[in-house]
């Protein structure tokens, strides 16, 4: 938990891919249905946010938004090949005074290309940083084992490398069943949502 700028400058696309924007006044609430987002810097796509659902309060002292049904992250490296991917049920984003993201559910972090996989059920995502950390259980899986950790890890954010904060009782195989795949969970998010992108 896949950056979600969304509090940042946007620039709606043109023709009907616009997002339907509701706004509360007695709640201060701006919701925004089937968005997708796009990140770009330098000319270059950095990153895409998909989401069924957003909240965003601006009426606090600190901002923030709220992605009750959650959403998917897809990353991109310097040549444009789509490298990370992250999924999570729920997400917050704080825009003010950091930009902070933290989600929560089945969080599922996929390098696609290392072929490496963390799952937890909390990662905070600091963009000034560009890292990505918890201090929950966690599970690395890599193309050689499985790694569990009791304490969290830390790594950069399109989790190339990575290092526990504590590790113990490694094995190569362990019980499983406390987490399951995100495939199904990311099928839930829309496939052809509206469109919306920003200059990092």
């Amino acid at each position: 938990m896949v950056a979600l700028l969304i509090g940042a400058t946007m620039l709606l696309s043109c023709g009907e891919n616009i997002p339907r924007v509701e706004d509360s006044n007695e709640m201060s609430v701006q919701k925004t249905e089937m968005l997708r987002i796009t990140y770009s810097s330098n000319g270059k796509i950095r990153y895409h946010i998909t989401t069924p659902q957003v909240f965003k309060y601006t009426e606090t002292e600190e901002p923030y938004e709220e992605f009750p049904q959650g959403g998917f992250v897809e990353m991109y490296n310097d040549s444009l090949v789509l490298e990370t991917t992250i999924f999570a049920k729920y997400a917050i984003h704080h825009y003010k005074p950091e930009e902070i993201w933290m989600a929560t559910d089945s969080v599922v972090v996929h390098n696609l290309v290392k072929g490496q996989s963390l799952y937890t059920d909390t990662l905070y995502w600091d963009l000034t940083k560009e890292e990505i950390y918890t201090d929950a259980f966690v599970k690395v899986i890599t193309p050689d084992m499985i790694l569990p950790s009791e304490n969290g890890m830390r790594s950069d954010q399109q989790f190339r490398n990575y290092e526990f904060i504590s590790a113990r009782n490694i094995e190569r195989f362990y019980d499983d069943s406390k987490f399951k795949s995100s495939n199904k969970n990311q099928d839930s998010i829309p496939v052809e949502p509206k469109e919306l992108s920003t200059d990092l």
